[in-house]
């Protein structure tokens, strides 16, 4: 499966830690991305994520954008989930679309070695491009839709 393929709740297109090179980025000695839509998120999602997660590094930036106003009891569980998997997260917050300020954050941020997109959106033509974007830049890009 091409990088930026979408996937299904019980698929990997990212390679294991140390398993390959992409545009100079060794996967495994970086830190993955994981872009969320927070106004999507589903509990069945993040636990796959989780799996998915702990294939691919021990080192996660997560980025929730236009998080919930409320308190989200699902986040929390994922958040514990990911420490009982032995997995180091950075969590930010931020308000805007999901394509740019994923696309804000690798360029501030160039520890990144992998992307991960978390939505359960219908992919469009600006996610299409986005995606392109970050491969163009080097970063192998993971779509979970659940």
């Amino acid at each position: 499966m091409k990088p930026g393929a979408m996937l299904d709740s019980t698929q990997s297109a990212i390679p294991k830690p140390g398993h390959a090179a992409t545009g100079g980025r060794l996967l495994g000695n970086g830190v993955a991305l994981l872009a969320l839509d927070g106004d999507r998120l589903r509990r069945d999602s993040l636990s796959t994520l989780v799996q998915l997660c702990r294939q691919i590094t021990h080192r996660m930036d997560i980025l929730m954008i236009s998080p919930p106003k409320e308190p989200l009891h699902t986040l929390g569980k994922f958040l514990q989930a990911l420490e009982g998997a032995g997995i180091d997260y950075r969590l930010t917050s931020t308000e805007g679309s999901l394509e740019e300020e994923t696309l804000r954050y690798v360029q501030k941020r160039r520890q990144i070695s992998v992307v991960l997109i978390g939505s359960n959106r219908e992919r469009t033509e600006k996610m299409d491009e986005t995606f392109g974007r970050l491969r163009e830049m080097g970063y192998p890009v993971g779509v979970l839709m659940a």
